[in-house]
């Protein structure tokens, strides 16, 4: 897949190339055009650009002036991240492009070399980045088969079986979260921007993802754009039965907003507290009940739709006072368990709203990550928590006592339990991704990326099919 145009037409140029990951498919691609026009020294507008927030080297370029590009419809192509399926697609509109304006310029020729015909749909290549600094942004799929990644301003739908993926692209800066309705049919991300804007929440299609993986085609994946938080969205979240959606936004927003998934439209909204909240749940059994944590607040909130409001009520902590990271609760909605920044796992009364215990075992950097898992028959459930020390841990619901630990690379930043109750994906800042086996557990890892921006990749001598990365 190797790309080149040069474009001269009243002093101006532009230069976009396509270069491929793997150059065992450059031969379906390859394809050179050239133009050249009479007049003064044509300055170059194109340059390379790494996304930092990407895990990989992207290819972006200026434009020229936006009359040019609309008269001889030449596709502009803003500084936004593209993958190289989707710069592929340009090839035949810019090659009419291309002769459109050797027709009009005098004195100018357009050269075409060995292009043979495009094939039906454009080869896309395996990412293997992954950003492991969302929290709770690694999400094993109910069916097994997927898992869901925020990548950049992507959000990315993986099969494990087939080694397919799906790009859900819209966001226009770095995701910051990524939620999924329990059937698994809907998935929400949410996103930061610059100071003074608006954060928006997208809400996507799972079966129209899957259905257009490995194409340019983006058709159905998109079903709402919610636009209320202000500068960053910092935690969304499915009621039991899909019909709502909540989101909390940053610590320059702080509020909690209740979405109608079926008009796609704010319900109702509330701040969430005096502190920061850092992460909310819904209730697995109440479709009208969430609970949320943060700075020195715990709350369970109540909404209304009559009077379409939220109603907090405070957990009674007594003289404890914690900073939650995150929560999960068990699947009748009895207990809660919240890990903390101060390294301990606190449970709580969900009906009474009162303490119930603590965790003897503080751990390293704080609890991070937690999950209810279900034991084997006659044995006694389990919470799985990790810690930003990268020790990932199984304690038992009865004492909040250990009962296995291993050591992962990397503080671990998301656990997502799969539909079996025996199995888990946990992923760690440093981007490194694990499947664990709950009653053994047994940690495998899966996959591993660069958590810091990509500054080099280079191929061995006399090879296509092996290259090494560097970043910072």
């Amino acid at each position: 897949m190797n790309l080149e145009a040069v474009i001269g037409f009243n002093g101006e140029r532009l230069l976009a190339r396509i270069w491929p990951l793997c150059a065992g498919h450059a031969a379906a691609f390859r394809a050179q055009f050239a133009l050249r026009a009479p007049g003064p020294p044509v300055r170059p507008l194109a340059r390379r650009l790494g996304r930092a927030d990407c895990g990989m080297p992207v290819l972006c370029a200026l434009s020229p002036a936006p009359a040019t590009l609309t008269k001889h419809r030449i596709p502009r192509v803003p500084n936004t991240t593209h993958f190289p399926h989707q710069l592929a697609a340009a090839e035949p509109s810019l090659a009419c492009a291309l002769r459109a304006i050797a027709r009009k310029a005098p004195g100018s020729c357009c050269r075409r070399i060995n292009s043979p015909p495009p094939p039906p749909f454009p080869v896309t290549f395996p990412l293997l980045a992954c950003t492991g600094r969302v929290p709770s942004g690694l999400i094993y799929h109910p069916d097994g088969e997927h898992v869901i990644y925020p990548l950049g301003s992507t959000v990315v739908v993986k099969n494990l079986r087939r080694n397919t993926q799906a790009f859900l692209q819209g966001h226009t800066d770095r995701v910051t979260c990524v939620a999924i309705s329990r059937d698994g049919k809907r998935i929400a991300s949410g996103q930061r921007t610059s100071m003074g804007f608006r954060a928006p929440v997208m809400v996507w299609d799972f079966d129209a993802a899957v259905r257009n993986a490995n194409t340019i085609d983006r058709t159905g994946e998109l079903i709402h754009k919610l636009v209320l938080h202000k500068v960053m969205v910092r935690d969304v979240s499915f009621n039991c039965d899909g019909s709502f959606l909540a989101s909390l936004g940053g610590e320059d927003d702080n509020t909690i907003v209740v979405w109608d998934l079926a008009a796609g439209e704010a319900v109702c909204g509330s701040p969430a507290a005096s502190h920061a909240v850092m992460t909310l749940r819904w209730l697995n059994t109440d479709p009208l009940r969430l609970v949320s944590g943060g700075q020195y607040n715990l709350r369970k909130w109540h909404l209304d739709m009559e009077r379409r409001r939220i109603f907090p009520a405070e957990f009674m902590l007594g003289t404890i006072r914690r900073s939650i990271n995150c929560i999960c609760l068990d699947p009748t909605d009895k207990f809660l368990w919240a890990g903390t920044a101060s390294g301990d796992v606190i449970e709580m009364n969900v009906a009474s709203e009162r303490f119930a215990r603590a965790s003897k075992n503080r751990f390293s950097k704080g609890v991070t990550a937690l999950a209810f898992v279900d034991g084997p028959p006659g044995d006694q459930d389990h919470i799985v928590c990790g810690n930003g020390d990268g020790t990932l841990v199984r304690l038992s619901t009865a004492h909040l006592e250990i009962t296995a630990a291993v050591q992962l690379l990397g503080g671990v930043s998301s656990i997502s339990a799969g539909s079996d109750g025996h199995s888990l994906f946990a992923g760690t800042r440093d981007g490194n991704r694990y499947f664990v086996d709950v009653d053994a557990f047994e940690p495998k890892l899966r996959a591993t990326a660069h958590p810091d921006p990509v500054t080099c990749v280079a191929y061995p001598l006399h090879s296509s099919s092996l290259f090494v990365t560097g970043s910072t």
